[in-house]
């Protein structure tokens, strides 16, 4: 990330986008990004309360704070099968493509109902149990795959938040507090959190403008 790009974009902002960003964004950036965030602020001879507001902001939310913002993201509609039947949750999963000399080996995340959950999950298995097994350290991780993907397929269908959507939601509260009031843009932010994440992180106005 080039800071000197992100400095260039906050002078071009307004008071009022600074103290939007401080308020409502903050944790939804990058750790380097604060200090040119606050910096910013002191340039600016904005109120120094906002520095104080922001450092609280930063704080890790309560476990109250992270299960209404669950129960937020719970409600919506299946990012994958648009169904509101049910309530939402998170997973993470693996999977394993072999070749002759190597591998492919990803982490995923998803957020979807349990039943979409349990395909994603089952697919991403069944791909690396035909596909896993053909180089050294594809059978290494193809093992550890399967296993971890039988554990998290356990979880899919609690009611309450799982650990992985509250930690999921712990680390985008800033984001969700920002979409929840619009549908379409909640639907975008949870089927490319990671993207819509970074994106923030580098230019906030674009996605909260669109």
């Amino acid at each position: 990330m080039d800071l000197e790009i992100i400095k260039n974009h906050y002078r071009s902002l307004s008071d009022t986008k600074i103290k939007d960003i401080a308020k409502f964004e903050a944790r939804a950036l990058r750790p380097e990004v604060i200090p040119v965030l606050k910096q910013e602020i002191i340039n600016r001879k904005l109120p120094e309360e906002l520095l104080d507001f922001l450092d609280r902001k930063l704080l890790r939310p309560t476990e109250l704070e992270i299960i209404n913002y669950c129960k937020i993201i719970q409600k919506q509609r299946c990012p994958s099968c648009y169904k509101r039947s049910t309530n939402l949750n998170a997973t993470n999963y693996k999977y394993v493509i072999s070749f002759l000399f190597g591998c492919v080996y990803r982490v995923k995340f998803k957020i979807t109902c349990p039943h979409c959950l349990n395909k994603q999950v089952r697919n991403a298995s069944v791909k690396t149990f035909l596909l896993g097994w053909w180089s050294f350290y594809g059978f290494i991780h193809t093992i550890d795959s399967l296993i971890f993907n039988f554990r998290m397929f356990r979880k899919h269908h609690h009611i309450i938040p799982n650990k992985t959507l509250k930690d999921f939601v712990c680390k985008n509260i800033s984001i969700i507090e920002a979409c929840k009031e619009s549908e379409l843009r909640m639907q975008d932010f949870m089927k490319n959190p990671d993207n819509n994440t970074r994106q923030l992180s580098i230019n906030p106005e674009e996605y909260y403008d669109r």
